[in-house]
């Protein structure tokens, strides 16, 4: 009776590991026109060497700040501020690269504490320019071109930007 409880028991455990996983990999593709492309797994999800992944992230990234800048339709006035958003943006992208490379050579548990502490007060920084620059983009544009910029962040939750 022993044997049959742990038996059962393993297999249960098995089986629940196996759905939250499936869980937990979610539906993919939240960003429309994305997703299901070379590379990714079922539900959207990314595999592959870590280089190719960054290399679809930079892609996903760029595809949707192309977007934005062409669903809001930026007059020449607007452009200046636009570029200085998007530099910011791509600033902001580019530490994300440097800290996978820096985290990946630290090899205590101190040295890898000391590089997190360090790339969050980069990321803080870098944020803020962004955050600048996008209240400076904002301020210029017309409600209509608002209402895109908060549906587009909205979508994606504010996330990857």
């Amino acid at each position: 009776m022993k044997v049959m409880n742990k038996r059962f028991a393993i297999i249960s455990t098995a089986a629940a590991l196996g759905l939250a996983s499936l869980a937990w990999a979610g539906p993919g593709g939240d960003c429309p026109g994305f997703g299901g492309g070379p590379g990714d797994g079922p539900g959207g999800g990314m595999r592959g060497a870590p280089e190719q992944r960054w290399d679809m992230i930079q892609e996903r990234q760029e595809a949707r700040l192309n977007l934005l800048k062409e669903r809001l339709n930026l007059t020449d006035d607007q452009q200046p501020a636009w570029q200085t958003f998007e530099t910011a943006q791509k600033a902001q992208r580019s530490l994300n690269k440097g800290d996978m490379e820096q985290l990946e050579a630290a090899q205590t548990v101190p040295e890898r504490f000391a590089q997190r502490i360090q790339f969050m007060e980069q990321r803080l920084s870098s944020m803020q320019t962004l955050a600048k620059a996008a209240d400076d983009l904002y301020t210029q544009l017309s409600p209509a071109q608002k209402a895109v910029m908060d549906t587009q962040f909205a979508q994606r939750g504010g996330r990857h930007w």
